[in-house]
């Protein structure tokens, strides 16, 4: 099959011969729609090995050349005879985070700081940017029917957006201070809406960024507003993507 395969620094490429995963037992076979390139597979490409492992990972037990991307939604493809709730042609997204299992911190039930933790996609196990991938049953999650294939490859990153305004007392009156334009950034500003968030500041200093910024500026939505339909369906996605956020352990690399 076609796979991005991650060597190290400035050396990624699409190989057209890399062999399929074999699916195991409370494993799920998916063929991938859409993946978004996190500014850590950037920073991967860019700045050598930081996250994808140059020695057996202690989950995954792959070592680089890796396949990359874990930001993914799709169909799946392929299912034990044994697994409920799940259908082959449905489609859904992938909660990337791994953990052992066996540490203090999943044992206290905080999966996402697992002190051997990984994600698929940076530390093997199954990735993103190639035409099929076996991930374990718990890592699927079931992509609501009005949520599309391309905005679900934005639940993972979303959903770390959405987390940390979660956490964060706010109100109406609050004033928000967001240091940085990029994705992420972004998508904070979307949460923020979200919560009614009258006040919303973004300091960024990259001049393309900023021009970008502006573009995607629109108005407050409203009831009188032609995007408030878009506003309320924003809304939506925000709150399914920390809905399971919550439910199933996982943190972003933010």
């Amino acid at each position: 099959m076609h796979a991005a395969r991650h060597y190290g620094k400035e050396n990624t490429s699409i190989e057209d011969d890399v062999a399929e995963a074999k699916r195991g037992a409370g494993q799920v076979r998916v063929a991938p729609a859409y993946v978004g390139i996190c500014g850590t597979d950037l920073y991967e490409y860019l700045g050598g090995s930081t996250s994808a492992p140059t020695k057996p990972h202690p989950c995954t037990h792959d070592t680089i050349p890796i396949t990359l991307g874990h930001e993914l939604s799709g169909v799946i493809t392929e299912l034990g005879s044994d697994m409920a709730g799940f259908t082959v042609g449905q489609q859904y997204v992938v909660q990337p985070t791994i953990a052992c299992g066996t540490c203090h911190a999943c044992l206290a039930g905080i999966e996402n700081v697992c002190c051997n933790g990984g994600f698929i996609g940076l530390s093997g196990g199954g990735d993103g940017l190639s035409e099929s991938v076996v991930v374990a049953e718990k890592a699927i999650i079931p992509l609501p029917s009005n949520i599309p294939l391309g905005v679900g490859a934005l639940v993972e990153p979303l959903s770390v957006a959405w987390h940390a305004v979660f956490a964060v007392p706010l109100t109406t009156d609050s004033v928000a201070l967001i240091p940085g334009g990029g994705p992420m950034g972004l998508a904070v500003v979307h949460c923020l809406r979200t919560k009614d968030v009258r006040k919303i500041i973004m300091s960024e200093v990259s001049s393309s960024r900023q021009r970008f910024t502006r573009v995607r500026r629109t108005s407050r939505p409203g009831p009188e507003n032609p995007r408030h339909r878009q506003g309320q369906q924003r809304a939506e996605w925000c709150r399914w993507a920390q809905c399971h956020v919550r439910l199933r352990g996982c943190a972003g690399e933010y």
